[in-house]
């Protein structure tokens, strides 16, 4: 059950903005139901960042809650864009920082939702602009992949994780190949499609 200070923070005019699909959920049950929520599900994690423009329509009265990780690539590349991208104040929640084993909301339960609240930021005007000029330095070197390394973003190329593949890769059965490759992922959390492309091209290459 929620608390009356968890209900009281329902606000129409705040938007709560979520990276992938199975994050919908628990946000959506939880006591933000009365906001708006944002659903953005593209992945900067591969190929080509140099001409992005992708169009993110928010009015920009609005006070954006961004629910990210701090371990899973593509959610943090998302979040870096919007700060790059929109001019709205925002806040920011990092899942990782509640449950360093969660790689996005999607993966704590309804009633968590109002823990997390407690580690919300909300951004200074510097803040937002390193993560904004963290974002125009990853498109100036333009890699084919970004991916963690110690709690930094590297800008590199597809083959940095042919040794990774190598490690779990199976001809005969791709579908356990990148279950494996995923669930010892605990750095990035690359998605199936990702490590999908990725073996696809290494055998082309092969």
């Amino acid at each position: 059950m929620f608390t009356e200070k968890e209900i009281d923070n329902k606000n129409t005019n705040n938007l709560d903005v979520f990276f992938g699909y199975a994050a919908f959920t628990p946000l959506y049950k939880s006591p933000l139901i009365n906001n708006d929520l944002y659903g953005f599900y593209e992945d900067f994690t591969m190929g080509s960042i140099k001409d992005i423009d992708i169009p993110i329509n928010i009015d920009k009265d609005k006070t954006v809650r961004i629910w990210s990780s701090l371990n899973d690539i593509h959610e943090y590349l998302s979040f870096l864009y919007f700060c790059y991208k929109i001019p709205n104040k925002i806040s920011v929640i990092f899942v990782t920082e509640y449950d360093e084993y969660a790689h996005s909301v999607g993966e704590v339960a309804t009633e968590e939702i109002a823990k997390l609240l407690e580690y919300e930021h909300k951004l200074t005007k510097e803040e937002k602009d390193r993560y904004k000029n963290e974002w125009i330095k990853l498109v100036n070197k333009n890699s084919e992949i970004r991916l963690f390394k110690n709690g930094k973003i590297i800008s590199t190329n597809y083959d940095y994780l042919n040794s990774y593949i190598d490690k779990y890769y199976d001809e005969n059965n791709i579908r356990r190949t990148v279950a494996a490759l995923m669930g010892n992922d605990t750095e990035n959390n690359l998605s199936s499609d990702v490590y999908n492309l990725l073996i696809e091209r290494k055998k082309n290459i092969l």
